[in-house]
C-alpha cells in the first residue's frame, strides 16, 4: 500500500511540476509552488488517512482530479469581483458560486460512493474538511509567530532617534 501511494503522490507531484506555466512573473510562479507543494501535502494526507486499496485508488484519484478541477474551476471563475464594487452582484456571485459547489460535492457523493464505497467517501468528505482546517491553523500560528518575532516599530523608531 505504501508503494502504490508514493508512486501515486510521485506521479501526481511530477505532473504538476510539467504543467507549470513557465512565467516570467515571480510572484506568480512563487504562488504557483505554494499551491503546488500544499496540493501535494493534501494529496498525501488523504491516501494516508483513506487507506484506499491499489484498486479503489485506481478509481478514486482520477475522481479526485476531476472534482478537484470542477472546484477549482469555480474559485476562479469570481477571483477578481473584489476589485469590482458591484456588492450586490458580488453577493449574488457569492450565493451562486455556493450553490454550485453544493451541486458539484452531490454529484460526486454518488461518483465516490460507486468508487469507494459510502463510508470511505463520507470519510473523504471529513478528511479534506480536518486537512483545510489543519492546514488555516498552521497558517495562523505562522502569522502570530512571524508577528511576535519581528521588533516593535514603536521601539525602531525611539531605538533610532537616539
Amino acid at each position: 500500500m505504501n508503494k502504490i501511494t508514493t508512486t501515486l503522490f510521485l506521479l501526481l507531484l511530477s505532473v504538476c511540476i510539467f504543467a507549470q506555466d513557465n512565467s516570467s512573473n515571480k510572484g506568480e510562479e512563487k504562488r504557483d509552488k505554494v499551491r503546488q507543494k500544499m496540493e501535494a501535502k493534501k494529496i498525501a494526507f488523504i491516501s494516508d488517512e483513506l487507506e484506499l486499496t491499489p484498486e479503489e485508488a485506481q478509481t478514486f484519484w482520477p475522481l479526485y482530479n476531476a472534482f478537484h478541477d470542477e472546484m477549482k474551476s469555480i474559485r476562479s471563475s469570481h477571483q477578481h469581483s473584489e476589485e469590482n464594487k458591484d456588492y450586490s452582484q458580488a453577493l449574488v456571485n457569492l450565493i451562486n458560486d455556493e450553490s454550485q459547489r453544493l451541486t458539484i460535492k452531490k454529484s460526486y457523493v454518488d461518483k465516490f460512493s460507486n468508487a469507494v464505497g459510502p463510508e470511505k467517501t463520507f470519510r473523504f468528505f471529513n478528511i479534506d474538511r480536518r486537512f483545510k482546517r489543519e492546514m488555516l491553523e498552521g497558517l495562523k500560528r505562522r502569522k502570530r509567530y512571524d508577528k511576535s518575532d519581528r521588533p516593535d516599530k514603536e521601539k525602531m523608531k525611539s531605538k533610532e532617534g537616539k
